[in-house]
Protein backbone atom coordinates (compact mmCIF):
# COMPACT_ATOMS: atom_id res chain seq x y z
CA UNK A 1 0.00 0.00 0.00
CA UNK A 2 1.24 3.47 -0.90
CA UNK A 3 -0.07 7.00 -0.57
CA UNK A 4 -0.43 9.17 -3.66
CA UNK A 5 -1.40 12.79 -4.27
CA UNK A 6 -4.72 12.69 -6.12
CA UNK A 7 -4.16 16.13 -7.65
CA UNK A 8 -0.70 15.26 -8.99
CA UNK A 9 -1.89 11.88 -10.27
CA UNK A 10 -4.84 13.46 -12.09
CA UNK A 11 -2.52 16.02 -13.74
CA UNK A 12 -0.19 13.29 -15.03
CA UNK A 13 -3.05 11.08 -16.21
CA UNK A 14 -4.64 14.05 -18.02
CA UNK A 15 -1.46 14.55 -20.03
CA UNK A 16 -1.26 10.88 -20.94
CA UNK A 17 -4.97 10.84 -21.82
CA UNK A 18 -4.12 12.73 -25.04
CA UNK A 19 -2.99 9.36 -26.41
CA UNK A 20 -6.10 7.40 -25.46
CA UNK A 21 -8.10 5.76 -28.23
CA UNK A 22 -11.87 6.01 -28.37
CA UNK A 23 -12.65 2.30 -28.49
CA UNK A 24 -11.43 -0.88 -26.90
CA UNK A 25 -9.25 -3.03 -29.15
CA UNK A 26 -6.49 -5.62 -29.03
CA UNK A 27 -3.80 -3.03 -28.23
CA UNK A 28 -5.59 -1.66 -25.13
CA UNK A 29 -5.97 1.73 -26.83
CA UNK A 30 -8.58 2.98 -24.34
CA UNK A 31 -6.46 2.12 -21.31
CA UNK A 32 -3.64 3.46 -19.14
CA UNK A 33 -0.58 1.28 -18.76
CA UNK A 34 1.02 1.95 -15.37
CA UNK A 35 4.54 0.61 -14.86
CA UNK A 36 7.77 1.71 -13.14
CA UNK A 37 6.27 4.96 -11.90
CA UNK A 38 5.15 6.06 -15.39
CA UNK A 39 1.91 5.95 -17.36
CA UNK A 40 1.57 5.16 -21.08
CA UNK A 41 -1.22 5.47 -23.63
CA UNK A 42 -1.25 4.38 -27.27
CA UNK A 43 -3.88 4.80 -30.00
CA UNK A 44 -2.03 3.32 -33.00
CA UNK A 45 -0.94 6.80 -34.12
CA UNK A 46 0.68 8.30 -31.02
CA UNK A 47 2.19 6.94 -27.81
CA UNK A 48 2.32 9.27 -24.79
CA UNK A 49 4.29 8.59 -21.62
CA UNK A 50 4.81 10.72 -18.54
CA UNK A 51 5.93 10.37 -14.92
CA UNK A 52 3.43 9.63 -12.18
CA UNK A 53 3.80 11.09 -8.69
CA UNK A 54 5.40 9.20 -5.82
CA UNK A 55 3.43 6.13 -4.76
CA UNK A 56 2.95 4.43 -8.14
CA UNK A 57 6.39 2.77 -8.24
CA UNK A 58 5.11 -0.68 -7.27
CA UNK A 59 2.09 -0.69 -9.60
CA UNK A 60 2.13 -2.65 -12.88
CA UNK A 61 -1.23 -3.01 -14.63
CA UNK A 62 -3.52 -1.89 -17.43
CA UNK A 63 -6.63 -0.02 -16.30
CA UNK A 64 -9.58 1.58 -18.12
CA UNK A 65 -8.48 5.13 -18.98
CA UNK A 66 -11.61 7.26 -19.11
CA UNK A 67 -13.12 5.96 -15.88
CA UNK A 68 -9.89 5.98 -13.89
CA UNK A 69 -9.13 9.58 -14.88
CA UNK A 70 -12.72 10.71 -14.25
CA UNK A 71 -12.60 9.40 -10.70
CA UNK A 72 -9.21 10.99 -10.02
CA UNK A 73 -10.60 14.33 -11.17
CA UNK A 74 -13.45 14.06 -8.68
CA UNK A 75 -11.33 13.13 -5.65
CA UNK A 76 -9.13 15.38 -3.55
CA UNK A 77 -6.34 15.12 -0.99
CA UNK A 78 -4.34 11.91 -0.75
CA UNK A 79 -5.39 8.35 -1.54
CA UNK A 80 -4.04 4.94 -0.62
CA UNK A 81 -3.38 2.79 -3.67
CA UNK A 82 -3.05 -0.99 -3.68
CA UNK A 83 -2.80 -3.54 -6.49
CA UNK A 84 -4.18 -7.04 -6.11
CA UNK A 85 -4.07 -9.87 -8.62
CA UNK A 86 -6.92 -8.47 -10.72
CA UNK A 87 -7.75 -5.03 -9.30
CA UNK A 88 -6.44 -1.59 -8.44
CA UNK A 89 -7.87 -0.26 -5.18
CA UNK A 90 -8.06 3.42 -4.24
CA UNK A 91 -9.03 4.50 -0.74
CA UNK A 92 -9.63 7.97 0.62
CA UNK A 93 -11.04 8.92 4.00
CA UNK A 94 -14.62 8.38 2.80
CA UNK A 95 -14.37 6.40 -0.46
CA UNK A 96 -13.15 3.08 -1.74
CA UNK A 97 -12.89 2.35 -5.46
CA UNK A 98 -11.93 -0.95 -7.07
CA UNK A 99 -10.95 -1.02 -10.74
CA UNK A 100 -10.61 -4.24 -12.68
CA UNK A 101 -7.19 -4.45 -14.31
CA UNK A 102 -5.24 -6.55 -16.78
CA UNK A 103 -1.72 -7.66 -16.02
CA UNK A 104 -0.94 -8.79 -19.58
CA UNK A 105 0.50 -5.85 -21.50
CA UNK A 106 -0.68 -5.85 -25.12
CA UNK A 107 0.09 -2.19 -25.71
CA UNK A 108 3.27 -2.13 -27.89
CA UNK A 109 4.84 0.87 -26.19
CA UNK A 110 7.62 -0.68 -24.14
CA UNK A 111 9.53 -1.46 -27.34
CA UNK A 112 9.58 2.21 -28.37
CA UNK A 113 13.06 3.51 -27.69
CA UNK A 114 13.66 7.25 -27.70
CA UNK A 115 17.28 8.11 -28.59
CA UNK A 116 19.51 9.68 -25.98
CA UNK A 117 20.66 12.16 -28.61
CA UNK A 118 17.92 14.66 -29.40
CA UNK A 119 17.82 17.93 -31.31
CA UNK A 120 16.25 21.08 -29.87
CA UNK A 121 13.14 22.25 -31.68
CA UNK A 122 13.22 25.60 -33.47
CA UNK A 123 11.77 28.70 -31.88
CA UNK A 124 8.03 29.12 -32.59
CA UNK A 125 7.58 25.43 -33.45
CA UNK A 126 4.23 25.21 -31.67
CA UNK A 127 3.09 28.44 -33.31
CA UNK A 128 3.97 26.94 -36.68
CA UNK A 129 1.87 23.85 -35.91
CA UNK A 130 -1.10 26.01 -34.92
CA UNK A 131 -0.93 27.78 -38.30
CA UNK A 132 -0.40 24.65 -40.41
CA UNK A 133 -2.81 22.19 -38.77
CA UNK A 134 -5.98 23.85 -40.14
CA UNK A 135 -4.54 23.51 -43.65
CA UNK A 136 -3.77 19.78 -43.50
CA UNK A 137 -6.05 17.47 -45.47
CA UNK A 138 -8.03 14.53 -44.16
CA UNK A 139 -8.28 12.36 -47.29
CA UNK A 140 -5.99 9.37 -46.74
CA UNK A 141 -5.96 8.63 -50.49
CA UNK A 142 -3.73 11.73 -50.71
CA UNK A 143 -1.35 10.94 -47.83
CA UNK A 144 1.08 13.80 -48.37
CA UNK A 145 -1.70 16.31 -47.81
CA UNK A 146 -2.38 14.79 -44.38
CA UNK A 147 1.18 15.33 -43.14
CA UNK A 148 3.22 18.31 -42.02
CA UNK A 149 6.56 18.18 -43.79
CA UNK A 150 9.51 19.09 -41.52
CA UNK A 151 12.56 19.78 -43.66
CA UNK A 152 15.63 22.03 -43.59
CA UNK A 153 14.48 25.23 -41.86
CA UNK A 154 10.76 25.09 -42.57
CA UNK A 155 7.50 23.24 -41.94
CA UNK A 156 4.94 23.00 -44.74
CA UNK A 157 1.68 21.35 -45.75
CA UNK A 158 -0.49 21.40 -48.88
CA UNK A 159 -4.01 20.16 -49.52
CA UNK A 160 -5.97 20.35 -52.79
CA UNK A 161 -6.96 24.02 -52.49
CA UNK A 162 -4.80 25.47 -49.73
CA UNK A 163 -1.15 25.35 -48.70
CA UNK A 164 1.11 26.87 -46.08
CA UNK A 165 4.75 27.13 -45.09
CA UNK A 166 6.38 28.36 -41.90
CA UNK A 167 10.01 29.44 -42.19
CA UNK A 168 12.11 29.09 -39.07
CA UNK A 169 15.39 30.93 -38.52
CA UNK A 170 17.81 30.06 -41.33
CA UNK A 171 20.39 28.90 -38.79
CA UNK A 172 18.13 26.01 -37.80
CA UNK A 173 18.04 22.75 -39.77
CA UNK A 174 16.06 19.58 -39.11
CA UNK A 175 18.46 16.63 -39.19
CA UNK A 176 16.41 14.97 -41.93
CA UNK A 177 13.09 15.34 -43.70
CA UNK A 178 10.20 14.01 -41.60
CA UNK A 179 6.52 13.74 -42.56
CA UNK A 180 4.54 14.22 -39.35
CA UNK A 181 0.89 13.07 -39.66
CA UNK A 182 -1.47 15.91 -38.82
CA UNK A 183 -3.49 13.71 -36.44
CA UNK A 184 -0.31 13.21 -34.43
CA UNK A 185 0.80 16.84 -34.75
CA UNK A 186 -2.51 17.90 -33.19
CA UNK A 187 -1.62 15.92 -30.06
CA UNK A 188 1.97 17.17 -30.06
CA UNK A 189 0.68 20.75 -30.15
CA UNK A 190 -0.89 20.28 -26.71
CA UNK A 191 2.51 19.84 -25.06
CA UNK A 192 5.39 22.25 -24.39
CA UNK A 193 7.77 20.10 -26.46
CA UNK A 194 11.43 21.15 -26.61
CA UNK A 195 13.27 18.29 -28.38
CA UNK A 196 12.82 16.12 -31.47
CA UNK A 197 14.41 12.83 -32.54
CA UNK A 198 13.55 9.92 -34.80
CA UNK A 199 13.94 6.16 -35.06
CA UNK A 200 12.72 3.77 -37.73
CA UNK A 201 8.98 4.34 -38.10
CA UNK A 202 8.75 6.96 -35.35
CA UNK A 203 9.15 10.69 -34.70
CA UNK A 204 9.71 11.52 -31.01
CA UNK A 205 9.10 14.71 -29.04
CA UNK A 206 9.95 15.39 -25.39
CA UNK A 207 9.18 18.10 -22.86
CA UNK A 208 11.41 19.52 -20.15
CA UNK A 209 9.27 17.72 -17.57
CA UNK A 210 10.06 14.35 -19.15
CA UNK A 211 6.82 13.69 -21.03
CA UNK A 212 7.45 11.73 -24.23
CA UNK A 213 5.27 11.76 -27.36
CA UNK A 214 6.12 9.25 -30.09
CA UNK A 215 4.32 9.60 -33.43
CA UNK A 216 4.01 7.02 -36.18
CA UNK A 217 5.95 7.98 -39.30
CA UNK A 218 4.28 6.13 -42.15
CA UNK A 219 5.90 7.81 -45.14
CA UNK A 220 9.64 7.62 -44.43
CA UNK A 221 11.76 8.29 -47.49
CA UNK A 222 9.04 10.26 -49.30
CA UNK A 223 9.40 13.95 -50.05
CA UNK A 224 6.79 16.59 -49.32
CA UNK A 225 5.11 18.79 -51.95
CA UNK A 226 7.35 21.51 -53.42
CA UNK A 227 5.76 24.91 -52.77
CA UNK A 228 8.55 27.12 -54.16
CA UNK A 229 6.54 28.16 -57.24
CA UNK A 230 3.80 29.44 -54.91
CA UNK A 231 6.07 31.15 -52.42
CA UNK A 232 8.15 32.93 -55.07
CA UNK A 233 5.28 34.05 -57.31
CA UNK A 234 4.64 37.77 -57.54
CA UNK A 235 1.16 39.24 -57.58
CA UNK A 236 -0.87 42.37 -57.05
CA UNK A 237 -0.60 43.52 -53.42
CA UNK A 238 -3.89 44.43 -51.75
CA UNK A 239 -4.36 45.49 -48.18
CA UNK A 240 -4.17 45.48 -45.34
CA UNK A 241 -7.52 43.67 -45.45
CA UNK A 242 -10.09 45.11 -43.03
CA UNK A 243 -11.60 43.16 -40.14
CA UNK A 244 -15.04 43.74 -41.67
CA UNK A 245 -14.05 41.51 -44.60
CA UNK A 246 -13.86 38.50 -42.29
CA UNK A 247 -17.45 38.93 -41.16
CA UNK A 248 -18.58 39.62 -44.72
CA UNK A 249 -16.98 36.36 -45.87
CA UNK A 250 -18.62 34.55 -42.99
CA UNK A 251 -22.05 35.86 -44.03
CA UNK A 252 -21.45 34.99 -47.69
CA UNK A 253 -20.45 31.46 -46.67
CA UNK A 254 -24.05 30.85 -45.58
CA UNK A 255 -25.03 31.04 -49.24
CA UNK A 256 -21.84 29.49 -50.65
CA UNK A 257 -22.12 26.37 -48.47
CA UNK A 258 -25.67 25.88 -49.77
CA UNK A 259 -24.43 25.36 -53.33
CA UNK A 260 -25.18 21.91 -54.67
CA UNK A 261 -23.07 19.60 -56.77
CA UNK A 262 -21.96 16.00 -56.94
CA UNK A 263 -18.27 16.67 -57.67
CA UNK A 264 -15.80 18.28 -55.31
CA UNK A 265 -14.55 21.47 -56.95
CA UNK A 266 -13.45 24.79 -55.55
CA UNK A 267 -16.04 26.68 -57.58
CA UNK A 268 -18.92 24.88 -55.90
CA UNK A 269 -18.28 26.74 -52.64
CA UNK A 270 -16.74 29.92 -54.09
CA UNK A 271 -17.87 33.53 -53.95
CA UNK A 272 -16.98 36.32 -56.35
CA UNK A 273 -14.61 38.95 -54.95
CA UNK A 274 -13.99 42.22 -56.83
CA UNK A 275 -11.64 44.91 -55.46
CA UNK A 276 -11.38 48.42 -56.94
CA UNK A 277 -11.71 52.10 -56.00
CA UNK A 278 -11.30 51.39 -52.26
CA UNK A 279 -14.17 48.90 -52.20
CA UNK A 280 -14.24 45.12 -51.91
CA UNK A 281 -17.45 43.64 -53.32
CA UNK A 282 -18.55 40.08 -52.51
CA UNK A 283 -21.23 38.25 -54.47
CA UNK A 284 -22.60 34.76 -54.15
CA UNK A 285 -25.49 32.90 -55.74
CA UNK A 286 -26.78 29.48 -54.77
CA UNK A 287 -29.96 27.43 -54.56
CA UNK A 288 -31.16 29.45 -51.57
CA UNK A 289 -30.73 32.84 -53.22
CA UNK A 290 -28.21 35.65 -53.73
CA UNK A 291 -25.95 37.60 -51.39
CA UNK A 292 -23.97 40.80 -51.97
CA UNK A 293 -21.91 42.97 -49.62
CA UNK A 294 -19.47 45.88 -49.96
CA UNK A 295 -16.58 46.51 -47.57
CA UNK A 296 -14.28 49.54 -47.49
CA UNK A 297 -10.64 48.68 -48.26
CA UNK A 298 -7.46 50.71 -48.70
CA UNK A 299 -6.77 49.96 -52.38
CA UNK A 300 -6.82 52.26 -55.40
CA UNK A 301 -4.81 50.25 -57.93
CA UNK A 302 -5.98 48.35 -60.99
CA UNK A 303 -9.18 46.33 -60.45
CA UNK A 304 -8.68 42.83 -59.06
CA UNK A 305 -11.24 40.03 -59.27
CA UNK A 306 -11.26 36.35 -58.32
CA UNK A 307 -13.43 33.53 -56.98
CA UNK A 308 -12.51 31.92 -53.67
CA UNK A 309 -13.96 29.63 -51.02
CA UNK A 310 -14.85 32.15 -48.27
CA UNK A 311 -13.94 29.83 -45.40
CA UNK A 312 -10.41 29.31 -46.74
CA UNK A 313 -9.74 33.03 -47.21
CA UNK A 314 -11.21 33.81 -43.79
CA UNK A 315 -8.92 31.25 -42.15
CA UNK A 316 -5.88 32.76 -43.89
CA UNK A 317 -6.81 36.24 -42.62
CA UNK A 318 -6.37 35.08 -39.03
CA UNK A 319 -2.61 35.33 -39.45
CA UNK A 320 -1.91 38.01 -42.06
CA UNK A 321 -3.73 40.96 -43.57
CA UNK A 322 -1.84 41.83 -46.78
CA UNK A 323 -3.13 39.89 -49.78
CA UNK A 324 -1.10 39.03 -52.88
CA UNK A 325 -3.32 38.14 -55.85
CA UNK A 326 -1.54 35.82 -58.30
CA UNK A 327 -2.70 34.00 -61.44
CA UNK A 328 -4.48 31.03 -59.85
CA UNK A 329 -4.12 31.69 -56.13
CA UNK A 330 -3.91 34.35 -53.48
CA UNK A 331 -1.42 34.37 -50.66
CA UNK A 332 -1.01 36.15 -47.37
CA UNK A 333 2.45 36.19 -45.88
CA UNK A 334 4.61 37.75 -43.21
CA UNK A 335 8.17 37.21 -42.02
CA UNK A 336 7.59 33.56 -41.11
CA UNK A 337 4.30 32.24 -42.48
CA UNK A 338 2.87 32.07 -46.00
CA UNK A 339 -0.74 30.96 -46.46
CA UNK A 340 -1.84 30.13 -50.02
CA UNK A 341 -5.44 29.72 -51.18
CA UNK A 342 -6.46 28.55 -54.67
CA UNK A 343 -8.77 30.88 -56.62
CA UNK A 344 -10.23 31.45 -60.07
CA UNK A 345 -9.34 34.72 -61.78
CA UNK A 346 -12.00 35.62 -64.36
CA UNK A 347 -11.10 37.04 -67.78
CA UNK A 348 -12.30 40.58 -68.44
CA UNK A 349 -14.91 41.54 -71.07
CA UNK A 350 -16.49 38.12 -71.49
CA UNK A 351 -19.87 37.71 -73.14
CA UNK A 352 -22.58 35.82 -71.18
CA UNK A 353 -22.06 32.80 -73.42
CA UNK A 354 -18.29 32.90 -72.87
CA UNK A 355 -18.77 33.15 -69.12
CA UNK A 356 -20.89 29.99 -69.09
CA UNK A 357 -18.34 28.16 -71.21
CA UNK A 358 -15.35 29.34 -69.16
CA UNK A 359 -17.06 28.49 -65.86
CA UNK A 360 -17.78 24.95 -67.08
CA UNK A 361 -14.18 24.57 -68.21
CA UNK A 362 -12.81 25.89 -64.90
CA UNK A 363 -14.94 23.42 -62.97
CA UNK A 364 -13.69 20.60 -65.16
CA UNK A 365 -10.07 21.65 -64.83
CA UNK A 366 -10.34 22.13 -61.10
CA UNK A 367 -11.73 18.71 -60.21
CA UNK A 368 -9.67 17.34 -57.39
CA UNK A 369 -6.78 15.17 -58.52
CA UNK A 370 -6.15 12.40 -56.03
CA UNK A 371 -2.40 12.42 -56.53
CA UNK A 372 -1.29 16.05 -56.55
CA UNK A 373 -2.08 19.53 -55.32
CA UNK A 374 -3.84 21.48 -58.13
CA UNK A 375 -2.10 24.85 -57.87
Amino acid sequence: MATVSVKEAAAALSMAACGLGAKENDIQANCFLIKDGRVWTYNDEVAVSTRLPKGFEGITCVVQGKEFLSLMNKLSGDAEITQTEDALVLKTRRTKSTFKVETEIKMPVLDIKIPEKRSPLPENFLTALSCLLPIAGKDMTKPLSTCIDLKDSYARVADVSVAGQWNFDESYKFEKEMLLPAVAAKIVSKFAVVDISSTEGWIHFTTEAGTEISCRAYYEGQEGVDLSHLLNAEGVEVGPLPKDLETALERSDIFASAKTGTETTISEVAVDVAISDNWCKIKCESAVGKYEEKVRIDYSGDPVAFMVAPELLRDAMKYQRVLHVCESFVKLQDEHFTHVVAVFVPVEEETPEEKVEKKAKRKKDRKINKDEVPF
